[in-house]
């Protein structure tokens, strides 16, 4: 019997998807496919993937599907933006939504190609992410207020 992690197809994640381990101190180490991170925070989760942050250092990493990228803030941005303007001009792509016809780049080496289902539960992912950094950056204001 197979565990029941929320992950719609357990292999293809066990087998494939980077394995992130959480160590004390922050090193951000990346062997192959384990990356190591310090004490993570996560941003946001879903059965589809998720969205965790390094406390210390801020390193993000996004695990959607079988993909998994390290993001910096400013890439985090770029992603918003684009799939915000795929939510407001992507309306034609909801026809055929099982059509991987839509490109978004994540960082300099990594573009994922999506269908339509698969933005919205992107988008719902990076909303939730940047909602909450955006909490985060005011609380630390306040505090240093």
């Amino acid at each position: 019997m197979k565990p029941e992690l929320g992950f719609p197809d357990f292999e293809r994640f066990l087998y494939n998807a980077p394995i992130f381990l959480s160590v004390p101190e922050c090193r951000n180490f990346n062997y192959s496919n384990i990356i190591i991170m310090c004490d993570t925070q996560t941003l946001a989760s879903s059965s589809e993937g998720y969205l965790i942050r390094c406390s210390d250092c801020g390193r993000m990493q996004l695990c959607f599907g079988i993909v998994a990228a390290a993001l910096k803030r400013d890439q985090l941005n770029r992603l918003k933006v684009s799939i915000d303007e795929i939510m407001l001009y992507g309306s034609g792509y909801s026809s055929d939504p099982c059509r991987r016809s839509i490109s978004i780049q994540l960082n300099k080496s990594v573009i994922l190609c999506l269908n339509w289902t698969e933005v919205l539960a992107l988008e719902e992912l990076i909303s939730q992410a940047h909602a909450l950094l955006e909490v985060y950056e005011m609380l630390e204001k306040e505090i240093g207020s």
